[in-house]
């Protein structure tokens, strides 16, 4: 990455005509407008970090929003605009999913989701199961999700879209963009407001998960909790805006920044706002011809998936890949988000937050990935449970993170062991939200003297929506119990919470292994 920043650097210092020749490029756009876009995009981002906790839910659209859905499964099928099939046709009749379209009008561009609509009975009237929206990882999309979503529950809505940028989810015309994740959280929260229009559970997977934890931190109000899958602790390279912003104050008022070499560095280089400058466009269009390559990819998912389960990588699902990547837009999209700067909260400031806001965590991490060991798993849980020590004094005893891993699974446990994930992630779901009813009811029984209810059939009805918990639920507490789980395709697949331990690869995570679990368990005696 180092030698990518200053090959890309030295060609843009060594270039004293690149700014009259990107202008040629931009086909006479003024001077000064990339400039006005940037500011434009960073204000529209300041305002949704700045957004009060607070804030009620919009609950209609805009009059030029639209939102079209059509049924996946069935006789006739669904394809893309390419005339590719979304689902393998084997896959269509059992899905029972929903492809739509959601304009995004502040920017253009139609947002490519799957949906899973409740099943309501008449028994189910008025239920308030949360909907849940799966967030897809990076260069992936909607399509890997389909089999987890079969295994959620039926009494609630299950959605699943497309990052902008990947997928199907792509702009006419990418000028004026920066494909950062402040761009995708405020996706993420837009596509809340106006299309699911209630507070969801997030479920995202590897940078999904890690856009899941900014967007719990910065609008606590649409997301009742989160579960991460392999999350990816870190994103970009380039310090964020804010940092830029402050590194310019302090020079401007005398003072040393922090990071002088690295202010210095970072300010010749491209923050990823689109169009991108020659010397990026061409270095990132290779790399990304290079990646996108059908063996390429291969190679990848065969890295990062366990063994025994390369049933999974089909070869529709590497098209899936490999066709979504062959935008137009791809090389544009790709160049910006390498180049694109950080959040303005870390990975672990944003767990951090979450947890003060009141948001529950699940973590089911996949054991054999190579990519986020376990260590960066335990590291995320032992910043999550600190937390969660200081907010006792507010939550009492309720356990509001739980932590557990899967083997054999690697990088995207979600799709190496669909079963096994949903299960999971529903019971989770099931016991926060009996556990957030006892908590209103206890907050909410005040007897009137016209009450008539007597103490019998409260604990009747009590008793009632105990068994329907007990009934609905598919997994024990991730505390208490562990064991196997059998595959759709037979295989078993271990669950193993964080309290009976991980077995450490190298002199690395043995290290790290050893202190995180002294930590977490001094912060479980004490809690």
């Amino acid at each position: 990455i180092m030698a990518l920043l200053l090959a890309c650097t030295l060609g843009t210092l060594g270039s004293p005509a690149l700014s009259s020749s990107v202008g040629a490029r931009r086909g006479g756009v003024r001077a000064g407008s990339a400039g006005a876009l940037r500011s434009s995009f960073r204000a529209r981002c300041a305002a949704r970090r700045n957004m009060d906790a607070t804030t009620s839910l919009r609950r209609h659209a805009t009059p030029a929003t639209q939102v079209v859905r059509r049924r996946v499964g069935g006789r006739a099928g669904v394809s893309s605009g390419e005339g590719r099939s979304l689902i393998e046709e084997e896959e269509r009749e059992k899905a029972g999913l929903e492809e739509g379209k959601y304009r995004w009008d502040e920017y253009g561009v139609d947002i490519h989701y799957l949906v899973k609509k409740a099943q309501s009975t008449e028994d189910d009237a008025g239920s308030s199961s949360s909907p849940v929206l799966f967030l897809p990882g990076f260069g992936v999309g909607s399509f890997q999700f389909t089999s987890v979503m079969q295994e959620m529950g039926d009494d609630r809505d299950v959605f699943s879209f497309d990052w902008l940028g990947q997928g199907k989810s792509w702009p006419s015309d990418s000028e004026g963009l920066q494909f950062s994740s402040d761009l995708w959280v405020e996706q993420a929260a837009t596509f809340i407001e106006d299309v699911i229009k209630k507070p969801v559970f997030l479920a995202g997977n590897s940078l999904g998960g890690y856009l899941g934890a900014l967007l719990a931190a910065r609008h606590p109000h649409l997301v009742k909790g989160v579960a991460m899958y392999n999350a990816t602790p870190f994103w970009a390279f380039r310090p964020s805006a804010d940092d830029d912003e402050a590194e310019a104050g302090a020079g401007r008022a005398g003072q040393q920044p922090q990071n002088a070499l690295l202010a210095r560095l970072f300010s010749t280089v491209w923050d990823g706002v689109l169009p991108a400058p020659k010397p990026y466009k061409e270095f990132a269009s290779n790399l990304f011809d290079a990646l996108r390559d059908e063996a390429n990819v291969r190679r990848l998912l065969g890295l990062v998936y366990s063994s025994g389960t390369e049933a999974v990588l089909s070869r529709s699902f590497v098209k899936e890949i490999i066709d979504s990547a062959a935008h137009p837009e791809g090389p544009n999209a790709y160049a910006s988000i390498v180049f694109s700067p950080k959040a303005n909260i870390g990975f672990g400031e944003a767990l951090e937050k979450g947890v003060q806001n009141g948001v529950s965590y699940l973590m089911v991490y996949g054991r054999e990935d190579p990519w986020v060991v376990p260590l960066w798993g335990q590291r995320a849980y032992l910043r999550l449970r600190m937390a969660e020590q200081q907010q006792q004094q507010q939550h009492g005893d309720l356990q509001r993170v739980s932590y557990c891993e899967l083997t054999p699974a690697g990088h995207c446990p979600h799709h190496e062991a669909p079963r096994t994930v949903g299960k999971v992630t529903e019971g989770w779901i099931r016991s926060m939200e009996r556990e957030g009813r006892e908590e209103e009811e206890q907050g909410g029984q005040h007897v009137t003297a016209g009450q008539v209810s007597t103490s019998t059939e409260i604990e009747k009805e009590q008793q009632q929506q105990q068994q329907k918990d007990d009934g609905q639920r598919s997994f024990p507490p991730l505390h208490r119990e562990h064991g196997l789980m059998k595959e759709r395709d037979g295989r078993q697949v271990r669950i193993q919470p964080i309290g009976d331990g991980v077995s450490p690869r190298n002199v690395g995570e043995w290290m790290g292994t050893l202190f995180l679990r002294q930590r977490a368990r001094e912060l479980l005696e004490k809690s």
